[in-house]
């Protein structure tokens, strides 16, 4: 799916009730436009009044000092 697809299905996954998002499968972290999508999942959360729990499951890889993915 593409990050604009994703987007979508958070949206309608907010409009289900939806609060707690898990991102896995593979490797999340190799997934094009990750930091996106997490920040969609933010703040659409907090536009519906949810503060929620993203979780996110790697295996750390691709992780280093300079590896940022979001602003917080």
């Amino acid at each position: 799916m593409t990050t604009d697809e994703w987007c979508l299905a958070i949206d309608r996954l907010y409009d289900f009730g939806i609060e707690t998002f898990s991102i896995s499968g593979g490797e999340a972290l190799m997934k094009e436009g990750l930091a996106d999508i997490l920040r969609h999942i933010r703040t659409t959360g907090e536009s519906h009044g949810v503060n929620n729990e993203i979780i996110l499951i790697s295996n750390g890889r691709l992780m280093n000092e300079d590896t940022k993915m979001c602003d917080r």
